[in-house]
């Protein structure tokens, strides 16, 4: 069997330590109904969202948190990078809890040392209202645009009335007034959808924007069981002809492309890679995430998450009143728990150092391999493990912090 490695609490200090990016859901409210919004009725996420807003108490406490963390004399000798990024809900929401974060950030800086730059993920309604603002601070905006006004029309207000008229004279107005703005820091992300294809929306921003977009299909992650039909009805019928796919937008190319770093045995990632034989490194089974490693999440209601993808039933910690709650010894016990769940499966399977399958995204995504001994295909569904006793475990315990 395979050696597979477990997360240390020391493992959790490190990457927060190395942090290189912090984001916060600075309000669950948006100003548009997109269908498939990962937040509507098609998905559980939808429950116990009512348009809240996070307030300065929480951000700063995390600032706060990450900035004492940071207190260090080696990291502050050590030229590190830290984007901190603004969601919702449509962020442009809550533009008074950005511009506080903004200033309190500015002002405390030169005590970690760290190169601070800005992101957001907007769906572009408000952006003349605030753009320069946006401009001052060198944001990187990712515009949630699907391609042309057919393919975008999912895309709508309270009303049922299509965003695209607003949203494509805004992003022309942003073109118009700053140039390099809009050349270095404005990018796309569209989803794919039954009213649009590949080749139709990178022809839309190519032509229209200059820009190569990111593409992804509907989510199927804590999809509604009764919401199935509707889902069906909308998300692409199938996977495209990746023939007329330029290979840097394809998601399927992406996992082509790590499936064959790993396997070919001819790629490098870092020195690392290059000086020890990796024959004999330990792996972490299943594609999830270390806790951190990429990100931290900040939930409006101050719940504590790895990355804005998961289910908000699985947060680390909390930010509370009295500070931020985080054991990193109960979160390692959790993490370890959540994955040793597939041993048996992951040592068998063809894809157990290229796995992308997060088992903290509950949905009915099975993982299919091949058992060498027997040729007999191996099926199991993260679903049936949620680890509702572990999480139970985590908030008797934060309860009574």
């Amino acid at each position: 069997m395979m050696d597979y490695a477990e997360i240390k609490p020391d493992h959790i200090i490190y990457n927060l330590n190395f942090l290189p990016n912090l984001v916060f859901e600075v309000t669950e409210g948006c100003n548009l109904c997109c269908e498939y919004c990962a937040f509507s009725d098609l998905y559980t996420k939808s429950s116990g969202r009512s348009g809240k807003k996070m307030d300065f108490h929480t951000a700063k406490t995390t600032l706060d948190y990450l900035f004492q963390l940071w207190d260090d004399d080696v990291l502050r000798q050590t030229p590190l990078r830290l984007n901190i990024g603004f969601y919702g809900g449509e962020p442009l929401l809550n533009v008074p809890l950005i511009q506080q974060i903004i200033d309190y950030v500015e002002r405390y800086k030169s005590r970690i040392n760290r190169h601070i730059t800005y992101s957001m993920t907007t769906n572009g309604i408000l952006l003349p209202k605030h753009l320069s603002f946006l401009v001052k601070y060198g944001f990187h905006l990712l515009i949630s645009l699907d391609g042309d006004e057919i393919g975008d029309s999912y895309r709508v207000d309270a009303q049922g009335n299509p965003s695209f008229p607003t949203v494509y004279k805004n992003i022309q107005q942003i073109r118009k007034s700053y140039p390099v703005f809009f050349r270095d820091c404005v990018s796309f992300n569209a989803v794919l959808n039954n009213r649009n294809d590949y080749e139709g929306i990178r022809r839309f921003c190519e032509t229209e924007f200059g820009k190569k977009p990111q593409i992804s299909p509907i989510s199927l992650a804590d999809l509604n069981e009764d919401k199935k039909e509707k889902f069906r009805q909308i998300a692409h019928p199938g996977i495209p002809d990746t023939s007329c796919i330029p290979l840097d937008v394809s998601p399927y190319f992406s996992s082509f492309l790590r499936d064959f770093q790993n396997k070919s045995g001819n790629y490098f990632g870092d020195f690392n890679d290059l000086l020890f034989d990796r024959s004999i490194k330990s792996v972490f089974p299943t594609g999830t995430c270390l806790p951190f490693a990429k990100k931290m999440f900040i939930s409006a209601r101050g719940k504590v998450l790895p990355c804005e993808r998961i289910h908000h039933d699985f947060a680390f910690g909390l930010v509370t009143d009295k500070g931020v709650s985080l054991d990193y010894e109960l979160i390692a016990k959790l993490h370890n728990r959540s994955r040793t769940k597939y041993l048996e499966q992951c040592s068998l399977c063809q894809h157990n150092r290229s796995c992308t399958i997060c088992v903290y995204q509950k949905h009915e995504k099975a993982c299919s391999s091949f058992n060498p001994a027997d040729d007999t295909p191996i099926r199991f569904s993260l679903v049936k493990h949620s680890l509702p006793e572990a999480m139970a475990l985590f908030y008797s315990h934060t309860s009574q912090a």
